[in-house]
């Protein structure tokens, strides 16, 4: 039970932590420049670009980054991993 309570906390601190990557100056671009951007950073990294009106899972997957668009493909808020 604490080694699950601990990986908790770790995953926690590892998702806060990766959200707070320099992703914010992508707010803006559009869509498919800031998939490549980030894939050319890390291409092991599962990237998504999806409109902002998409419905989404709520499971946490560290190799995952999703990046949600307007209607005319422009990043609205700031790509994280999860």
């Amino acid at each position: 039970m604490k080694f699950h309570f601990f990986l908790l906390i770790l995953c926690t601190f590892l998702y806060i932590g990766m959200s707070l990557t320099d992703w914010n100056r992508f707010v803006g671009m559009k869509g498919e420049e800031v998939k490549n951007e980030i894939l050319r950073e890390n291409p092991d990294l599962n990237v998504v670009i999806l409109s902002d009106k998409s419905p989404v899972t709520r499971d946490l997957r560290m190799d995952r980054v999703r990046i949600f668009i307007n209607d005319d493909g422009i990043v609205l808020i700031t790509p994280r991993l999860g």
